[in-house]
């Protein structure tokens, strides 16, 4: 009788031992899962970081384009542009427009509202309807505080090629590429059907 109670303690002892052995196991397995699953996490987590900064530097240029007008024409130019062209190719424009109630100071707070969207290192290239305006005026002032060059005259053709022109592309060079497109944009169709000079472009 004693040997078979010292049996089946030491059955149930090596069943005990093998119950814990087998809870170690298990909770060791689990634990190394939480472990890879962490692992992966933070790996998935940096990935999406890495290609969120890619993404960024790919997407966001460092030179943005400011559209601005007495009324809506800004507004309106831009959208007909887009609707030509895109939104996507004028996604770093922004329009801003005044009125005839709009005072200096008010002015400054809408040229201060659009600044806020660029990064402070960024270039700004601001296209204006008229030299001498009160919103061509104004951005004057931001030029020695901000990296801004502004070009008046804007008409469609400039501001669809603004959308289109790259960062590859020198401020120099493309001020006068604008320029050129404003002027020549600027026609007579009637003069110059008389003279045959459009056959070839239209």
């Amino acid at each position: 009788k004693t040997a078979c109670q010292e049996e089946n303690d030491t059955t149930a002892k090596n069943k005990c031992n093998f119950v814990k052995s087998t809870c170690k196991m298990y909770i060791h397995m689990i634990l190394l899962a939480y472990q890879l699953e962490a692992q992966f996490r933070m790996s998935a987590l940096s990935m999406r970081i890495i290609h969120a900064e890619k993404h960024r530097k790919e997407e966001d240029p460092m030179r943005y384009f400011i559209v601005a007008s007495h009324g809506p024409l800004s507004t309106a130019i831009l959208e007909s542009a887009s609707l030509i062209a895109g939104k996507e190719t004028f996604r770093n424009f922004r329009a801003i427009y005044v009125t005839m109630q709009d005072s200096p100071e008010n002015i400054r707070q809408t040229v201060d509202n659009c600044m806020v969207d660029f990064p402070e290192e960024a270039e700004i290239i601001a296209l204006t309807d008229v030299f001498g305006g009160s919103v061509t005026n104004i951005l004057t002032e931001y030029i020695q505080s901000r990296n801004l060059h502004i070009v008046t005259g804007m008409n469609l053709g400039m501001v669809i090629d603004a959308g289109f022109s790259g960062v590859e592309t020198s401020t120099e060079e493309l001020i006068e590429a604008l320029i050129h497109t404003g002027q020549r944009g600027i026609r007579c169709v009637n003069s110059e059907i008389d003279n045959n000079e459009l056959e070839d472009e239209i």
